[in-house]
């Protein structure tokens, strides 16, 4: 993965923020642009939707959450034996956002 823009890094924890307090359903790329200080057209030229910032959004967030275990294993705050259980209750819980993301989108399309 491509190293984020400063813009990219502010939109995807915009999105998170929003995210948080809205929900799924109510976020609109007018949250997340507004959250995120710049303008819907922008937000449209780096993210062609809701799904596709959401999604970026959670890689974002599961590139932190990982790298901060990582961080934390370094420095022996978590035991190594822990290290593989907390990266795939991460990875696990990413999953498990995107379909929930997937089941969204189809029942936004029925």
């Amino acid at each position: 993965m491509a190293p984020l823009t400063d813009r990219d890094t502010r939109i995807l924890t915009a999105a998170i923020a929003v995210l948080s307090r809205y929900g799924l359903r109510r976020t609109t790329m007018g949250d997340i642009a507004e959250a995120a200080d710049i303008s819907r057209q922008t937000l449209y030229a780096a993210y062609a939707g809701k799904d596709e910032v959401i999604l970026a959004a959670l890689a974002h967030l599961k590139d932190d959450m990982l790298a901060a275990i990582e961080k934390k294993a370094k420095t022996g705050k978590i035991p190594a034996t822990k290290k593989p259980r907390s990266t795939a209750k991460v990875t696990d819980l990413v999953a498990l956002l995107k379909k929930s993301v997937a089941a969204s989108k189809k029942g936004d399309a029925a």
